[in-house]
């Protein structure tokens, strides 16, 4: 039996400008679909018609009100119907900014990867790094750190991310026992307090948070605590900008101070 395959409008859309602010006309514009009808919706409350639509956010708040940095997620839907009925939906993640966060303009010479601290402790929640010790330190090129035998204790990952171009930018962070991202020394998102998988299984279950920042091009200071209490793995952090479609942080956008620079530089000002 062969299935005819079904015939229709196809939902997709194109946005004209990379970086958006409030009160700002920005341009959609759908694909064509000759005798469809195009309907959007916004998620801001507000909904409009026509291949081509002119929007005004109003504000950097964001669909779920969460635009706590200056910048919010807005998701936009498009609907596309054609007159025999059939349908399409397209949704996308555009993030409108009111507060930039500049590059670093640091001159000191970096190393690819991120430097690592382990702090040991039996904690059940992320705890006041400022009030602990680490105890081994080093240098990665990815979110891996060497726990030397500890079973519990918090990694936390320490350097600069490249950001390619200027744009809204949104982190996501997925971890089970409980992380927290920072990007120029702001919380950009943290994961809940931890609990336990269901059925018995072990381990925590996996948490997810995600928060947005307008960041110019360049590099901009990161930073990454993630707790190991109860279950296996390391934080995991994805971002989605500008002609930048949803993936993990590759290791490339990673670089830290080269220790031999800080240590001679430590010594200059002795």
């Amino acid at each position: 039996m062969r299935f005819e395959p079904v015939r229709g409008p196809v939902a997709a859309f194109n946005v004209d400008r990379p970086a958006m602010a409030p009160k700002r006309p920005v341009l959609f514009t759908a694909k064509p679909s000759p005798g469809a009808r195009y309907t959007w919706l916004f998620g801001d409350g507000t909904v409009g018609h026509g291949r081509r639509v002119s929007h005004r956010f109003p504000d950097a708040e964001g669909t779920e009100l969460d635009g706590r940095n200056g910048a919010g997620r807005f998701r936009v839907l498009l609907h596309v119907e054609d007159k025999a009925g059939n349908q399409d939906w397209a949704a996308q993640g555009e993030v409108a900014v009111e507060h930039w966060r500049d590059a670093s303009d640091t001159a000191v010479p970096t190393a690819s990867g991120l430097a690592w601290k382990i702090y040991p402790g039996t904690w059940t929640e992320l705890p006041d790094l400022t009030k602990e010790q680490a105890v081994f330190n080093g240098e990665a090129l990815n979110l891996t750190a060497d726990s030397q035998g500890f079973t519990r204790y918090v990694a936390v990952w320490d350097g600069l991310i490249d950001i390619p171009a200027d744009g809204g930018y949104t982190f996501y962070l997925i971890d089970a026992d409980g992380a927290r991202l920072m990007i120029d020394g702001i919380e950009v998102s943290r994961t809940g307090p931890p609990f336990a998988q269901v059925c018995g299984s072990p381990g925590n279950a996996l948490r997810y948070d995600r928060g947005s920042l307008g960041l110019r091009a360049g590099k901009h200071t990161f930073h990454l605590e993630g707790l190991h209490s109860a279950s296996p793995g390391r934080p995991r952090v994805l971002w989605e900008g500008p002609a930048l479609p949803l993936t993990d942080v590759p290791p490339a956008a990673f670089s830290h101070p080269r220790v031999d620079v800080l240590v001679k530089t430590a010594e200059d000002e002795d």
